[in-house]
C-alpha cells in the first residue's frame, strides 16, 4: 500500500477532542500556564511526524502506523461520541471502546520515553561487550553485529511495533476491567494530550502526579478517562457485570479528575471555552471507593476477574502484530 505523508501528527485523537468543541474551538492550555487560548481541535496535540518511521529492508519513510490508528479511531469514535445512548456496551463495543483508549494511553510522549529506557540496558550491553552479547557471524565483526541491533532497537519501527503490541495487551486489561460511567451535573471535566489516569494498587491518597507507565495497568485501583466536559468512564476491578445504570458524581470528583488528567499531560490540556476548569491543589483520595459501595484496595487485590485476565494479557504481548480482534473477559 501506499500511504498518505501525516507530517502533523496528533498525539491524542481529533475526534475525542470534539466532545469539548464549542463554536468549531476547543479551550487549549499549555501545561504550567495560567491561561488558555481558543483554538481548532485539529491544532491540540500536535506533534511534528510523531509516527512517521522508515522501512527496514529499504529505508523508504512511510506512514502506515498513522493509517492504522485511524482505523481504530474509525471504528471507535462513533461508539464513544454515543457510549451514553448505547450504555451497558455490548462485549464488541467495550472491545473497541478498550483499544481506543489503550492506544491513547501508549501513543503519546510517555511511552515514548518509557521506551527509551527500556531499550537502554539492552544497547549499553551491546556497546560495552559487543562479543559476550552477540552471535559471531562469518561476514560481520561483533562490533558490526552489534551496531546492527543498537539501531534496530533504536529505530522508530521497533518503538511503534511495540506501541502497537502493548497497546493490545492493555486493551485486554482495560477491556477486562469493571466500567461504570459517571455523569456529572456540572460539565467541568477537562482533558489532555495523555488523558488516560492509571491508578496503582500502591498509591495511597497522593497528589496529582503523571502516570508510572513501569507499573502497567493490571495492578490498578482504578483507570478513568473523561468522555465529555460532563462524562467519565471508570474502570475498577469490582465484580460481576458492568454498571447498567449511570452514576452521579460530585464536584469534589470533578476536581480530582481534571487535576490528574492535567498531572499527566505532556504539554496541553484542554478544556470546554468560556469554562473556568476546576483542579484540586493538595494530596487527594482515588475516587472509586467514594462513588461504588464496598470496592476499596482489598477488593481489587483479590478480584477474581483481576487473575483471570494475566494469561490473556501475556497471551496478547507474545502474540504477533495483527488485526485480529482481542478476547477480553465477558462479565
Amino acid at each position: 500500500m501506499s500511504y498518505q505523508v501525516k507530517a502533523r501528527s496528533h498525539i491524542v485523537s481529533v475526534g475525542y477532542l470534539r466532545a469539548w468543541e464549542r463554536g468549531a474551538k476547543v479551550a487549549l492550555r499549555l501545561v504550567g500556564e495560567e491561561h488558555s487560548i481558543l483554538t481548532s481541535v485539529r491544532n491540540a496535540g500536535v506533534r511534528s511526524n510523531f509516527y512517521r518511521r522508515q522501512r527496514p529492508d529499504t529505508g523508504e519513510t512511510i506512514y502506515d502506523v498513522e493509517w492504522s490508528i485511524e482505523q481504530l479511531e474509525d471504528a471507535a469514535l462513533p461508539v464513544i461520541s454515543k457510549l451514553a445512548v448505547r450504555w451497558p456496551l455490548s462485549l464488541g463495543d467495550k472491545a473497541r471502546v478498550a483499544q481506543f483508549f489503550a492506544l491513547q494511553h501508549v501513543r503519546g510522549p510517555a511511552f515514548r520515553a518509557w521506551h527509551e529506557r527500556y531499550n537502554q540496558p539492552t544497547i549499553t550491553a551491546l556497546r560495552s561487550d559487543p562479543v559476550g552479547t552477540t552471535i559471531r557471524t562469518p561476514d560481520e565483526t561483533p562490533e558490526e553485529v552489534a551496531e546492527k541491533l543498537i539501531g534496530h532497537a533504536s529505530s522508530d519501527t521497533h518503538r511503534h511495533v511495540k506501541m502497537i503490541k502493548t497497546a493490545r495487551a492493555v486493551a485486554v486489561s482495560l477491556g477486562s476491567m469493571h466500567w461504570t460511567l459517571v455523569r456529572f451535573a456540572r460539565p467541568r471535566l477537562v482533558t489532555s494530550d495523555q488523558p488516560v489516569v492509571v491508578w496503582p494498587l500502591s498509591r495511597g491518597r497522593a497528589r496529582p502526579c503523571p502516570n508510572n507507565v513501569d507499573l502497567g495497568v493490571t495492578d490498578t485501583l482504578e483507570v478513568f478517562v473523561p468522555l465529555a466536559p460532563e462524562l467519565l468512564l471508570l474502570m475498577t476491578w469490582v465484580r460481576g457485570p458492568d454498571n447498567p445504570g449511570v452514576i452521579r458524581g460530585a464536584n469534589r470528583h470533578i476536581a480530582t479528575v481534571n487535576a490528574f488528567v492535567v498531572a499527566n499531560a505532556d504539554a496541553q490540556w484542554f478544556h470546554e471555552p468560556g469554562v473556568d476548569p476546576w483542579l484540586a491543589a493538595g494530596p487527594r483520595d482515588p475516587i472509586s471507593p467514594e462513588l461504588i459501595s464496598g470496592y476499596d484496595i482489598d477488593a481489587a487485590t483479590k478480584c477474581r476477574e483481576r487473575q483471570d485476565v494475566l494469561p490473556l494479557i501475556t497471551a496478547e504481548a507474545q502474540a504477533p502484530v495483527s488485526n485480529e480482534p482481542i478476547i477480553i473477559l465477558a462479565r
